[in-house]
């Protein structure tokens, strides 16, 4: 669902709840199939090269930490060793990596609902459903803690 600013407009209050429920719905489904992944990591592989000349790659999941390397990029330490590609750990961590970057578009686009909703309901002087948005936006706060990074 891509929404643009124009469409926006012209949606009523009914028409951007509804879209809200449905995101709300969609982020819970993510969160409860399985675990999500922390903010600030990412997945790197790396190569070992044996005597026999053979390379083997593995893969570590990394955090940020507030260094940086003399280029200015962000530098990781190791979170947890995940072994090599096919492995249970690999897999499962790349899982959780794919919902958490899920839960963060599916945030994103609330975010620009509730802004929409908030737009419309000022331009229109309501205030009975200006307390339901804080209420919504409390209860996805209370969803997604993790996906704000």
């Amino acid at each position: 669902m891509k929404f643009k600013a124009a469409h926006l407009v012209s949606m009523n209050l009914d028409e951007l709840e509804l879209r809200l429920e449905v995101i709300r719905e969609q982020m819970a489904l993510i969160k409860a199939s399985g675990e999500i992944a922390p903010p600030k990591t990412w997945i790197v592989r790396y190569q070992v090269k044996k005597a026999s000349g053979k390379i083997y790659y593995y893969y570590r999941l990394l955090e940020a930490t507030e260094k940086r390397s003399a280029s200015g990029s962000i530098q990781g330490k190791v979170k947890l060793y995940l072994g090599n590609e096919e492995s249970q750990s690999d897999l499962d961590c790349k899982a959780a990596s794919e919902r958490r970057n899920q839960l963060k578009v599916l945030q994103r686009r609330y975010d620009k609902l509730i802004a929409q909703y908030q737009n419309v309901l000022m331009s229109k002087g309501s205030s009975s459903r200006e307390e339901k948005v804080d209420r919504d936006r409390i209860a996805v706060d209370g969803i997604d803690e993790c996906d704000r990074s």
